[in-house]
C-alpha cells in the first residue's frame, strides 16, 4: 500500500505543470547575432529577434548601453505583480536608443 501511494505521488508530480524558469536575455546591436541564444556572452543583435521571444514572469530583457535599436518593442508574454518582466540596459555608457521609425 505504501509503495502504491509513493508511485501515485511520483506520477502526479511528473504530470503536474512546472513553473517556467525566469531568464535574462541580452541584445547588442554590434556584437550580437540573432542566431545566438541571447545570453550576455552571446547576445541577439536586433529588436526583431527580441520580439520573437515569449517572455515569462520574472524574465529580464537587457539592451546594450551606447547602442541604437530600430523597430517597435513588442513584448510577448506577461509578468505578474510579484514577478514582473523587466526591460533595462546593461554595460557602460549612455542609455540605449530604441528608435521606432
Amino acid at each position: 500500500m505504501i509503495i502504491r501511494s509513493i508511485l501515485i505521488l511520483i506520477v502526479l508530480a511528473a504530470l503536474s505543470p512546472r513553473p517556467s524558469m525566469a531568464a535574462d536575455y541580452f541584445v547588442h546591436a554590434t556584437m550580437g547575432q540573432d542566431t545566438n541564444p541571447g545570453t550576455q556572452a552571446r547576445p541577439w543583435r536586433t529588436m526583431a529577434r527580441a520580439n520573437q521571444q515569449e517572455l515569462v514572469p520574472g524574465d529580464r530583457l537587457f539592451f546594450a548601453r551606447g547602442q541604437g535599436f530600430v523597430g517597435a518593442l513588442v513584448v510577448r508574454g506577461s509578468g505578474l505583480p510579484q514577478k514582473p518582466i523587466i526591460i533595462s540596459a546593461y554595460g557602460k555608457g549612455p542609455a540605449p536608443r530604441l528608435m521606432n521609425p
